[in-house]
């Protein structure tokens, strides 16, 4: 299968839904600082990504995805 914009938007939402089903929990198993790395990583790759998709000289190496995924408000969950 080819990897086009629809099936990297659907992978990146999931990713995102996880990290927020994760964040929601209250009887996480995962450690809650390695998740909370895990969020602000994934907050950075996209952050990173949506600048990049508008500079000339980066958007040849930046999935086009990025510009539909929103990062993850990490205030919400305290």
């Amino acid at each position: 299968m080819h990897a086009t914009k629809e099936n990297s938007v659907i992978e990146l939402n999931a990713k995102r839904d996880s990290l927020i089903y994760n964040l929601e929990r209250e009887d996480i198993i995962l450690d809650r600082v390695a998740l909370l790395d895990e969020v602000a990583k994934f907050n950075s790759k996209v952050l990173t990504s949506q600048n990049n998709i508008d500079n000339l000289w980066l958007n040849w190496f930046t999935d086009p995805a990025y510009e539909e995924i929103e990062p993850i408000d990490l205030e919400s969950f305290k």
